[in-house]
């Protein structure tokens, strides 16, 4: 069973490539979900996968690229629902 990993990350975390940062660790770890910009200038992220994968791209989660900044990261668990997300898109 998969699990669901939602995080709403905020700091200078919009216009620095966080998004296709977090594509590209998501693809190398084989977890399925989406990111994208919310107005108030954070970053919303949905990644579905086996726990110790979605432990992993935490990490990565809450460094970001090098011209990132991460102020806070809020992190919220539980079980994935069958097919949801299976490959992880950028949102505008």
């Amino acid at each position: 069973m998969a699990a669901r990993l939602h995080c709403v990350i905020r700091g200078h975390v919009q216009g620095v490539g966080f998004r296709a940062y977090l594509q590209a660790h998501a693809l190398s770890l084989g977890i399925g979900g989406r990111v994208k910009n919310l107005p108030d200038g954070s970053v919303e992220l949905v990644a579905i996968g086996p726990s110790a994968s979605l432990g992993k791209f935490l990490e990565h989660c809450r460094t970001g690229p090098m011209a990132a900044d991460v102020g806070s990261l809020d992190e919220e668990w539980s079980v994935a629902e069958q097919d949801e997300h299976p490959f992880f898109q950028i949102e505008p």
